[in-house]
């Protein structure tokens, strides 16, 4: 008997054909349509290379015999000619269209059609260019551009009374040097209207086709089209292109509704475009890619209009949470000066707006008045929390000190974002819980309008919505001008009171008193300098060597204002005031005759942050023990300390529970402007190093402590834009990034970059050094476009002045590997980290690490794409080195055989997975102490090895090892023991002991809750695994309550295609299918599929098991058809990407024999069943419950094909499997029982019938 075969015989590359006497290789196969395969050839004579369409329609049953002539069945004979005539038509047409000055640039040349081997081959010329469809456009207009010059082709197609009908980018050829050049190919479909108008048409298979050609209707009648078909079907067509291009898909029905509305802002070719070109794309959509014939454009000229318009905008563009802190006030002294009327003031915008702004000039007590408000109104707030800010209001916010913080260990959430809606939650809680909070945040001086300013704008509104009291003090002018609280300078009696206070000197003589106000006049009332001088004065006068006279004298002379009245400052504006105090602070500083060692103190002290740093500490970082001691010029005697300094005035003390000490902001400039601090022996290295010291500790979470001194020092440092400063600027922004705080390195990073291109010449080492630092900034943002962009600019310049096979080349092209698989680009990934290996294979000695870093690297490439196999070669590869190279217990080789471990089992060769698994914790428990983390996390490891091999109380002691390990070393509620409260919680869900699986997934879900921030994925995890456990208690509801819950998260905090969105659509159609709700589950099933297909590559796992979902909603809805469909496609995918004995791919035989059952097809039922039965007896334990399955399937399609002796073979040996396995009340039991009755009694054996029947109706009563 003849059986048609399902697939077309495509010649294999290096056959040679013969056509008119010429012979031709076959090099590749180019592209294969409904009717014909397009081969790549050379011609053996001239070696000229040629494209040759071989006629071959698919669906006739054609096969090729030894001598590659077709041989079509005789049946479809009448077909066949039918197609050879219509490539007769699309030949003469093409032959036309080539020949016309209008189309002959745009149309590919066929030279010749020859009939040979029984069927008809077109030569044409080889286009020196791209498909389309293997375009990836860098910018917009190149897709215009292409789209405009199909236009015109197809214009004067229509001209002369043609529609092409099949436009598509694999019909595209676009060349090379330009875009507005393209060929067309493929005229199979080309048809004149007056063909359509008698019927003379063949529905479209390209399914981007407009819809009325997609779905032909023919009348049974009249044999004519029932939709009138005409140039408007094209220009959907070219719409579409435009469409594809732009949104990187297809277009699904509802986009093609009217008016539909496209977010084209977050498209790569977009979304840094003009609102005006946005628009206008939209506009051309909704005119092409719309269903209603009526509103796309009317003719193509239409078309071109817009694209002109959208070309034209295009090309103009390119131009142009808290711990209350017992905030210590110095209300307490002598000196303080209270600003009680101001009190009232601030309570009242507090009241009304939530938010105040102190505002005022530098030195005259701002932070001092947010102090007292916090004192006299205490009793009014539950917690009171003082930060000064550093540049970064979400940073500042993430790093509140709450009580939780020290709830993890030294698990620290490197997440900034994290931390931020962690705090945020809190503080929202506090407030719902009735909680009264003030938050002063100090020395906010953000200057509206600015990139700072406009960075805090969000974290601002979250603020808002929070409704606690937050109290800024700032010198720069608050845009809301109803929340500022202007802050004036003191009275003259006032300041008079403060410095007697300090130094009380002569205080009851008329000379001294009148000698002080006109101190206080000639500071012109600034409290700071007031406050200097009474301290200066305090201290120097008893030694005689300055008087008070002294000090007024040299403030007169200060500075380009020197001797104006308090009249004329008054009458300045604030920036003028704060240029006149620096001068006066400037005077009295060189005034001062500082020793050495003052200075070396001073000049290190400008490098703290106002909320300043432990005195302790700053004399360890600056190594003062060691400075040698040195004599005060003005008679102070022995050599002055940091108290003295404090006592002077010059440093500013900060009690609390750790005595802390920082200089005001302007005391601060002015050291800065005088001592010049830089990375020196006689000024901040011993500083800096210290700083490096600890950042080299690595230990993340003491690191942060210290954030808002690297901050500071870095700020101030970089202004000398010298290597040693730049390098140290560089290394706190590196830092700053491994702490999450992701814009505040960037902020540094781009800061040295700039400096470097000012300063270095064009391509400097270290200009491409910055390039890979702002590219790894923006890639931890997420900006992976910008990440590209950066450490491409580092490539280019090291390709420059680098030898070619540098290895700094090699660590470049990684680099951009790592930033084109960020963007979802696997393809390139793998292209330049096949680079980076290339080099190091040449340059470095065969067994090198770096040549193992790179295997590693290329695996995740192929693993990215899918091809697991490629992904384990390349492991292996790596594993090799690492165990020549490394002692035989090293931590690295454990680490790499559980890589390949994983890859095993991801393979689906499990005992190989289990077998490296084991191999790396045995290391482990060599080299690491006996209760360490790493050992757990093995544990886990091995537990889910043995799980995949159906061993699951090895599985379930595997687990509680690694359990047991984490409740020892870790805190009560670290998010490590909730993994593997969880892990054990799957466990006991294998073993079907699902009450306590639930158990253990709640004592998980309740850590999480309390560690993370409310909408924290991790969360949604669990609730998922949750609602997993539910369903399989059968409490369907609650199943699909937790999977919505999921779903609600990861909607809000991932992107909109992210794939665990798509797993959660996932989970919610397999719920709604569980409670009997298959549209809806279809639904969302379709939803997952449809993020799928758009984010994963092509043959992606995942997308074959979404496949298989899907396949399997729509055989619950009776559609065994679209069934079968989508569960042979996820077959396909898997045996292309999955080890032949794949469990996955015995899933697959079974859902493929299981719709065909549906479909009656009862032969090729069997023959799925059969190849998964195969495969099932070679990887499954002897007795498995899911081989006994099969036998029992394969038994019932034989009982359906009444081969009763080969069902019954089977049916016996599903037996004793499921007697030892299925309980007694389970009627698979009953029915297996029920079946080999009917096949003994089919063939004749009454007495074995009448013995199964009995044991069908005992366990069928059961």
């Amino acid at each position: 008997m003849y059986v048609l075969p399902t697939e077309r015989q495509i010649l294999p590359n290096n056959t040679t054909i013969t056509l008119n006497g010429t012979e031709y290789k076959i090099l590749d196969t180019k592209g294969k349509g409904a009717s014909c395969v397009v081969y790549l050839a050379e011609n053996c004579t001239n070696k000229r290379i040629v494209l040759i369409k071989e006629l071959y329609p698919i669906n006739l049953g054609i096969f090729r015999d030894k001598e590659n002539n077709l041989i079509v069945p005789n049946s479809f004979c009448e077909h066949f000619k039918f197609y050879k005539h219509k490539l007769c038509e699309a030949y003469k047409l093409q032959l036309e269209f080539h020949n016309s000055d209008e189309t002959g640039n745009y149309t590919s040349d066929a030279e010749t059609m020859v009939e040979a081997y029984s069927t008809l081959y077109v030569i044409m010329n080889k286009v020196v260019g791209s498909s389309y469809d293997k375009v990836v456009p860098e910018n917009i207009t190149d897709v215009l551009e292409v789209c405009k010059s199909v236009a015109t082709v197809i214009g004067f197609y229509h001209k002369k009374g043609y529609l092409h009908l099949d436009i598509k980018p694999d019909n595209i050829y676009v060349l090379k040097e330009t875009n507005q050049i393209i060929n067309l190919f493929d005229f199979d479909t080309v048809k004149s209207k007056s063909d359509l108008e008698n019927g003379n048409y063949i529905a479209s298979t390209n399914k981007i086709s407009a819809p009325e050609i997609t779905k032909a209707e023919i009348d049974e009648f009249t044999g004519k089209y029932l939709q009138e078909v005409d140039e408007r079907a094209d220009i959907y067509a070219i719409g579409h292109i435009l469409f594809e291009k732009v949104m990187e898909r297809n277009a699904i029905k509802s986009d093609t509704i009217l008016g539909k509305k496209f977010n084209l802002t977050k498209t790569r070719l977009l979304e840094n475009s003009s609102p005006q070109l946005r628009e206008k794309i939209q506009e051309i959509f909704q005119h092409t890619v719309v269903r209603m014939k009526s509103e796309r454009y009317s003719n193509t000229d239409e078309l071109i209009k817009a694209l002109d318009q959208a070309l034209e905008i295009a090309t103009e563009e390119e131009k142009g949470y808290l711990i209350d802190n017992n905030i210590t006030v110095t209300t307490s002294n002598s000196y303080y000066i209270s600003r009680k009327d101001k009190l009232s003031e601030i309570r009242q915008h507090l009241e009304n707006y939530h938010i105040a702004y102190l505002y005022g000039i530098g030195g005259i007590g701002k932070s001092e008045t947010a102090r007292e408000y916090a004192e006299e109104y205490r009793d009014s707030y539950t917690t009171i929390q003082l930060s000064i800010y550093s540049g970064d209001l979400k940073a500042l916010i993430a790093g509140l000190k709450f009580s939780s913080d020290d709830k993890t260990g030294d698990y620290f959430e490197k997440d900034i974002n994290i931390r931020y809606e962690t705090k945020l939650s809190l503080l929202s809680k506090a407030m719902i819980n009735n909680e009264r909070t003030l938050l002063i945040i100090d020395n906010y001086n953000v200057e509206p309008d600015s990139d700072e300013y406009k960075r805090n704008v969000e974290v601002m509104k979250d603020l808002k919505k929070l409704h606690i009291h937050i109290l800024f003090t700032t010198r720069t002018l608050p845009n809301d001008d109803k929340t500022k609280i202007d802050v004036e300078e003191f009275s003259k009696e006032e300041l008079r009171h403060m410095f007697f206070a300090i130094n009380p000197k002569d205080k009851d003589k008329e000379e001294r008193v009148a000698q002080v106000d006109e101190l206080i006049e000639t500071a012109y009332r600034h409290t700071l300098t007031v406050d200097l001088v009474a301290h200066q004065t305090a201290k120097i006068e008893g030694y005689g060597k300055k008087t008070l006279s002294d000090y007024i004298k040299v403030l007169k002379e200060s500075g380009i204002n020197s001797g104006i009245n308090v009249a004329v400052y008054n009458n300045k504006d604030d920036n003028e005031k704060s240029d006149i105090i620096f001068e006066h602070i400037r005077a009295l500083f060189n005034l001062t005759a500082l020793t050495e060692k003052e200075k070396y103190i001073m000049v290190n002290a400008c490098l703290l942050p106002l909320s300043g740093m432990p005195v302790v500490e700053f004399e360890s970082f600056i190594d003062l023990e060691n400075y040698p001691n040195s004599k005060s010029n003005d008679g102070w005697g022995e050599d002055s300390t940091i108290s003295n300094l404090v006592k002077s005035g010059w440093i500013k003390r900060i009690n609390g529970e750790v005595s802390k000490i920082t200089l005001h902001p302007i005391v601060s400039e002015v050291t800065v402007n005088e001592l010049k601090p830089g990375i020196t022996e006689d000024k901040c290295k011993n500083f800096c190093d210290s700083v490096s010291e600890l950042i080299d500790k690595n230990n993340l979470k003491s690191v942060d402590t210290y954030k808002d001194i690297f901050v500071s020092s870095a700020d101030t440092l970089i202004k000398n834009k010298d290597r040693d400063s730049l390098v140290y600027v560089a290394k706190i922004a590196s830092v700053l990034g491994d702490l999450a705080y992701y814009s505040e390195s960037l902020c540094y990073y781009t800061k040295v970059l700039a400096i470097r291109e000012k300063v270095l010449p064009e391509n400097h080492p270290d200009i491409a050094t910055s390039y890979n630092n702002v590219g790894y900034a923006y890639g931890k943002l997420g900006d992976h476009k910008k990440e590209l962009e950066y450490k491409l600019k580092a490539l280019a310049i090291e390709e420059k002045v680098l030898p070619e096979n540098h290895p700094d080349i090699a660590t470049s092209y990684n680099n951009v590997g790592y930033a084109y698989g960020e963007l979802g680009d696997h393809k390139k990934q793998l292209e330049y980290y096949l680079k980076a290996l290339g080099i190091r294979e040449k340059v470095l000695p065969e067994n090198h690490p770096d040549i193992a870093a790179s295997y590693n690297n290329v695996c995740s490439a192929y693993s990215d794409l899918g091809d697991r196999k490629k992904a384990l070669e390349y492991l292996l590869k790596a594993l090799a080195i690492r165990e020549k190279v490394l002692p035989e217990n090293h931590p690295v080789i454990a680490t790499s055989y559980n890589n390949v471990g994983h890859a095993y089992g991801e393979l689906g060769d499990r005992k190989k997975g289990l077998e490296y698994k084991l191999k790396a914790l045995t290391i482990e428990e060599k080299v690491l102490p006996e209760n360490h983390p790493a050992i757990a996390v093995l544990y886990n490891n091995v537990g889910y090895a043995y799980g995949e091999l159906e061993e699951h109380k090895k599985q379930l002691d595997y687990y509680l090892k690694a359990l047991a390990i984490r409740e020892k070393v870790l805190p009560e509620n670290h998010p490590d023991i909730a993994e593997s409260y969880n892990n054990v919680g799957s466990a006991y869900s294998d073993l079907g002991d699902r009450k306590k699986a639930l158990e253990y997934l709640l004592k998980a879900l309740a850590i999480q809750e309390k560690v993370l921030p409310e909408n924290h994925p991790a969360i949604a995890v669990l609730y998922n695994n949750v609602g997993y456990a539910y369903g399989e208690l059968e409490e369907h509801k609650k199943q699909l309550d937790y999977y919505l819950k999921a779903l609600a998260i990861r909607e809000k905090v991932l992107p909109e295609n992210h794939p665990d969105i798509a797993e959660s659509y996932n989970n919610v159609g397999s719920a709604y299918s569980d409670l009997g709700d298959r549209k809806k589950a279809l639904e969302y099933l379709l939803k997952a599929l449809a993020i799928q297909e758009k984010v994963l590559p092509e043959n992606h796992p995942d997308i074959a098991a979404s496949y298989n979902n899907v396949g399997y909603a729509y055989g619950e809805l009776g559609d065994h058809k679209k069934e079968l469909e989508y569960c042979l496609k996820a077959l396909a995918i898997r045996e292309k990407v999955l080890l032949e004995n794949h469990p996955d791919i015995a899933t697959s035989y079974n859902n493929v024999a299981y719709a065909y059952y549906e479909l009656g097809n009862h032969k090729k039922e069997l023959e799925y069943y059969l190849k998964a039965l195969a495969i099932e007896e070679k990887v499954l334990p002897e007795n498995h419950p899911d081989i006994a399955v099969l036998y029992n399937n394969i038994g019932a399609v034989y009982m359906d094909l009444k081969e009763y002796k080969k069902a019954l073979q089977y049916l016996l040996l599903a037996t004793p499997i499921f007697e030892q396995t299925v309980p007694k009340n389970n009627t698979q039991l009953a029915r297996l029982y029920s079946r080999i009755s009917k096949a003994y009694a089919n063939l004749g054996d009454e007495e074995n019938s009448e013995k199964y029947l009995k044991l069908y109706q005992q366990y069928n009563n059961q």
